[in-house]
């Protein structure tokens, strides 16, 4: 076949630079050729036909030439000058050919100055990831890595999954010690704990890095830059090991890519033993930081898909995609052209339904995850700055990161607007059906929609009378117990107490002693002076003893409880259980715990103060609930409320709030006193919140069986709230930290 005459006019002028290194790679769907730039220490992959053109640039051929030979090889594919020429124009931009025209040295030189815009603005849009320039480790790789291979031999490999396996098995069993030593967020934000995490981050990124590039060195690959970054504002390592994309086997690319998370996985292992073997001290310390670092790091951003780290690329080669990323964002960027502006574009034609889907998915997921992710660490570090004041440096990292993230969304859409060729081929019906789709979509997030507070809560009477004891005493009997009805001056309880007893007696014997003697002294005191003027002082000890002795009967009395008013008993306040402690004596009073009428707890000493039960005066019930500050604001005096017990979840009653707490819940008065004390610490709400009460219907008519401290299930009436302030107030309630 014959091609047309290349005449010297029509000569394409640019050559396939000598110096690039081709490898080609094959795929599930394609086959493609990986050309590495050794000066610039690129990469880049081109499509086989695209490879056959970049061969063929020799300074000889013409565009038409070039033309009829792609057709040639690749019938019934056609091609335009215009094609072409944009592919030429695509390999000269990325540094693949030379030009002997004139002019290039400036044309070199603007392309630079592009190149290094660009990498200023991608680090405006990634604070939490910023990378230094690094150096070549290619000499001290060299040099340890034949200590390094016998790690790589199976037998080694096999042992140490065994020894990781084991490790996550005694971590189970130690998961509650770990939970019981886990620094508290007040700790965590301390100055020493923050220079250790920081210290920790930064080892454990570079033992990281270096398994990367030793294991690439294992496959043959090569690493040439490595150097340092701040991960989350923490000095860090990071190892290019771009050379893998020229190894043609995907297994060996992903294990590349595993290597790192398995070296994290490796110290975790090791630190978990340190850690169990040790006492609390510094080696205690760093080994649970790194316990932490390399757990959460290892999930959260190296093995994480969604982020262009280790999880990125090992997906990437599993499922046999290359260059995942961009071709999930092209895809994404397709499917919103043709749903907003009915551009129909041709996108991984070679691909099944299921796969475009995929990268859709993809696409969206990695961006949606990168945006809250970054928000989210950036928060977080101004709240962590906030006790410093410099709670204003975080949210001006927040703001900048924000500025820059939207900027490079409008950027592709602006050079969208940009293309005449694609501008054109806007269908303005479609335009504004999506236009006014958006606009709809806002007015309902903006819009006030009915909302209520769902929580948890708990019955209590509505009239009760607390029976205290006053005197304190050996419980001797019980003559009603709970949920007996009582009458008003009933007994209810009989307690012992010998010491009151016999300080009773010895008052009485005082007092009558006392009485004889001043009637003795009445009688003589016409006959004897010294009786006259004694009287006196004897009646007034006399009044003293009669009123110690009305105070010893008063306490005596005291010892037989009895109801003031009339009503059902219920159980007191619940007591934990003592902790155990040392006996520094023979004779001990028996401690009581749980309620103090438990038939456990007969012949306890109960002291003065302890609430030996509760009167329930009607049968009218509340539902008392704890509410957060920002719930509290929501609802109003006479809200209604929805409620089902867990005794009867079939069965709703209503209520309606009769009153607000002015005052913060604390634990000493708030927590329900049928509750154990050291459990309802546990589940003590983590912000500041304040008791609401509700005053339940009919509850006094209704036959169901009420039982104080029962726990419900509560539906608050609240004010109207729009979309966009639910999903604020979820990331406040989230992102808040106390």
């Amino acid at each position: 076949m014959s091609f047309p005459s290349n005449r010297s006019e029509d000569r394409v002028k640019v050559r396939v630079r000598a110096d690039l290194v081709f490898v080609k790679t094959i795929h599930r769907n394609e086959a493609t050729f990986v050309v590495k730039d050794p000066l610039a220490m690129k990469y880049h992959r081109v499509r086989p036909d695209e490879y056959f053109v970049l061969q063929r640039l020799d300074g000889t051929r013409s565009l038409e030439t070039l033309c009829g030979e792609y057709e040639a090889a690749f019938l019934p594919q056609q091609v335009s000058k215009v094609e072409m020429n944009q592919l030429l124009f695509r390999f000269h931009q990325n540094g693949l050919t030379v030009s002997d025209s004139i002019g290039q040295g400036d044309q070199l030189d603007l392309r630079r100055a592009k190149e290094r815009d660009q990498r200023i603005f991608q680090q405006l849009t990634s604070l939490l990831f910023i990378r230094f320039p690094g150096v070549d480790p290619e000499p001290f790789l060299r040099c340890v890595y034949p200590w390094v291979r016998p790690i790589f031999h199976p037998l080694s490999l096999v042992l140490i999954s065994l020894f990781c396996f084991m490790t996550g098995g005694m971590f189970l069993q130690e998961m509650s010690q770990f939970g019981a030593e886990f620094p508290t967020l007040g700790t965590w934000l301390r100055l020493e704990s923050l220079l250790l995490l920081a210290a920790v981050i930064g080892g454990t990124k570079v033992l990281h890095e270096l398994g990367h590039a030793f294991v690439c060195k294992h496959f043959g690959g090569e690493c040439h830059q490595i150097g340092p970054m701040l991960l989350v504002f923490s000095p860090a390592l990071y190892c290019d090991t771009s050379d893998a994309w020229m190894l043609p086997s995907r297994w060996q690319r992903a294990t590349i890519g595993l290597a790192g998370i398995a070296t994290e996985v490796i110290l975790a292992a090791i630190a978990t033993w340190v850690w169990v073997l040790t006492a609390p001290g510094w080696v205690h310390s760093i080994a649970m930081n790194v316990m932490v670092v390399c757990g959460i790091s290892t999930v959260v951003f190296n093995a994480n898909p969604l982020l262009r780290y280790d999880g990125y690329y090992v997906l990437s080669d599993l499922v046999d995609v290359p260059n995942l990323g961009e071709r999930a964002r092209r895809m994404l960027s397709a499917t919103t052209n043709r749903w907003f502006f009915g551009i129909h574009e041709t996108v991984e034609p070679q691909m099944s339904t299921f796969g475009r889907v995929g990268l859709f998915v993809y696409a969206l997921a990695a961006a949606s995850y990168r945006w809250g992710l970054t928000l989210l660490i950036l928060w977080v570090v101004s709240v962590m700055l906030r006790p410093y004041g410099l709670e204003s440096i975080g949210r001006t990292f927040c703001l900048v990161a924000f500025v820059a993230m939207m900027a490079g969304l409008v950027q592709p859409l602006i050079k969208f607007f940009n293309n005449p060729a694609r501008r054109g081929r806007i269908q303005m019906q479609r335009t504004l059906f999506s236009i006014l789709c958006m606009t709809g979509l806002l007015l309902i997030a903006f819009l006030p929609l009915p909302s209520s507070i769902n929580t948890t809560a708990r019955i209590v009477p509505r009239h009760q009378t607390y029976l205290y004891v006053s005197t304190e005493g050996i419980l001797d009997q019980l003559h009603r117990r709970p949920g007996e009805r009582v009458k008003q001056g009933e007994v209810i309880a009989t307690l012992v107490n010998p010491d009151i007893e016999y300080q009773y007696l010895k008052a009485l014997g005082r007092v009558e002693t006392q009485r004889a003697l001043v009637d003795a002294l009445r009688q003589s005191r016409f006959e004897s002076t010294e009786a006259s003027n004694e009287l006196p002082a004897a009646e007034a000890l006399l009044k003293d003893l009669e009123d110690q002795l009305e105070s010893r009967k008063h306490r005596q009395d005291g010892l037989v409880v009895r109801a003031p008013v009339s009503g059902k008993l219920i159980v007191g306040a619940r007591r934990s259980r003592p902790k155990q402690v040392a006996r520094t004596d023979a004779l001990q009073f028996v401690e009581w715990s749980g309620y103090p009428t438990d038939a456990q707890n007969d012949g306890s000493f109960l002291g003065a103060g302890t609430e030996l039960m509760t009167l329930v005066e009607s049968n009218d019930w509340d539902l008392e609930m704890v509410l957060s500050q920002s719930d509290v604001q929501r609802i109003e005096l006479g809200a209604a409320v929805k409620l089902s017990l867990q005794s009867a979840p079939s069965t709703v009653f209503r209520a309606s709030v009769v009153d607000i707490s002015r005052t913060q819940w604390t634990f000493e008065a708030n927590t329900p006193r049928w509750d154990d004390s050291d459990g309802a610490r546990q589940t003590a709400p983590a912000t500041t919140s304040y008791v609401v009460r509700a005053a339940v219907e009919d509850s006094g008519t209704t036959e169901h069986r009420w039982l104080a401290g029962s726990e419900a299930t509560g539906q608050i009436e609240a004010d109207l709230v729009s979309v966009v302030s639910r999903i604020a107030r979820s990331l406040s309630s989230l992102l808040r930290f106390r």
